[in-house]
């Protein structure tokens, strides 16, 4: 078997890649390790190094701040899931919003290139509300978070 061949076309009316029904998108567990190292190296510093009462709250802030967002990425870590009755976000620190299909106006991905960085960021609008997503919260490029949600989108629409 000849494995530089190409494969062949599916049959018509057969899509290459199957619509799922369900799906889920979750932060990747290594930022939330990433963000309580930061706390902890930021407690260290403070409790070896600083000694000025300024600086003493600027790395309790920090390190606060980053073991807020671990906590939080623990809590809640799937942000975005999609099946048939709608998209469900994380609103707030940890609550959650479903948003039927009928309701979400546009599903759409912004991305920006700046001198060495490149960076994606779904959007979704949901009429009068936006919930954006970075590539660091679904763990997935958003093109593809992006093409699996307007299928899916598609297909349940099409159902109802």
């Amino acid at each position: 078997m000849d494995l530089r061949a190409p494969m062949p076309d599916p049959p018509p009316g057969e899509s290459e890649t199957p619509i799922p029904t369900e799906a889920t998108w979750r932060v990747d567990m290594r930022l939330t390790v990433g963000k309580w190292a930061g706390a902890a190296i930021f407690v260290l510093a403070a409790a070896i190094g600083f000694r000025d009462p300024g600086q003493l709250i600027v790395v309790g802030i920090a390190a606060a701040l980053l073991l807020v967002l671990g906590l939080r990425d623990v809590i809640a870590p799937v942000r975005l899931a999609a099946g048939p009755p709608g998209v469900t976000v994380v609103t707030g620190f940890a609550g959650r919003r479903l948003i039927p299909w009928e309701q979400i106006d546009r599903i759409r991905v912004d991305a920006r290139r700046g001198m060495l960085l490149r960076s994606q960021v779904l959007e979704l609008d949901a009429g009068d509300q936006l919930y954006f997503f970075s590539v660091n919260e679904l763990n997935t490029p958003c093109d593809e978070v992006a093409g699996t949600l307007r299928a899916m989108s598609v297909r349940f629409l099409s159902e109802r």
